[in-house]
């Protein structure tokens, strides 16, 4: 009897609450903007649209330190590129071509904060959206 009951409650439990690779019910769609740097980019904008299924696809732009990549030392370089990634219950994960992979939680409509990993470190990263 103890065991019939205990597996009852297992599968009430983990019957509860929608799948963890279901579509978020925020979207993340549109303009966001962060004051942090990720390596030698700053001032990174992110254009991104979001579909019913979770499916991120975008673009983004960014001032390129001199000095790495093909920027000229001692100036700043305009750089941009395609992303793409996934909204789910879980959280957010962005593939942002040329930077690195953002991880991170959608914490209010307007906040979007996590970290964005690359072969030279893990950046700590807030996105606020534009208005």
């Amino acid at each position: 009897m103890r065991l019939a009951l205990f597996f009852t409650a297992i599968v009430s439990v983990t019957a509860c609450g929608p799948d963890l690779n279901s579509p978020s019910s925020k979207s993340v769609s549109g303009r966001w903007q962060s004051p942090d740097s990720v390596s030698f980019f700053r001032d990174l904008k992110l254009d991104m649209t979001q579909t019913s299924d979770g499916d991120i696809t975008g673009a983004w732009n960014s001032l390129l330190k001199g000095g790495n990549l093909s920027c000229p030392p001692g100036t700043t370089c305009p750089a941009s590129n395609q992303l793409s990634g996934r909204n789910t219950v879980v959280g957010v994960s962005i593939e942002i071509l040329g930077i690195g992979k953002f991880t991170g939680q959608l914490e209010e409509s307007n906040v979007l904060r996590g970290d964005v990993f690359r072969p030279d470190g893990d950046f700590k990263v807030k996105f606020t959206k534009i208005p």
